[in-house]
């Protein structure tokens, strides 16, 4: 699993949440928690993307990654 794919994922769950109006509801942690099959080989490919474009939230999901998949966000290698 490429990073680039996680970032187009988890960077539609962060606009998605914008306009989530339920202060109740944590959008991201239910985008992570709800999707099954998170891959243990991970390729971190900002640097040198196989997607074509810059990801603005890039920190943010690092962020979330490691806080709600801390192995496998360790286990990311850079390609």
């Amino acid at each position: 699993m490429i990073q680039s794919y996680v970032d187009i994922f988890l960077g539609g769950c962060i606009e998605l949440a914008q306009q989530v109006v339920d202060p109740g509801v944590d959008f991201l942690t239910a985008c992570i928690t709800t999707t099954r099959g998170w891959s243990g080989y991970w390729v971190k490919d900002r640097i040198y993307p196989r997607r074509p474009f810059h990801q603005p939230h890039a920190r943010r999901i690092d962020a979330l990654l490691h806080r709600m998949l801390p192995d496998q966000f360790n286990a990311i290698r850079i390609e």
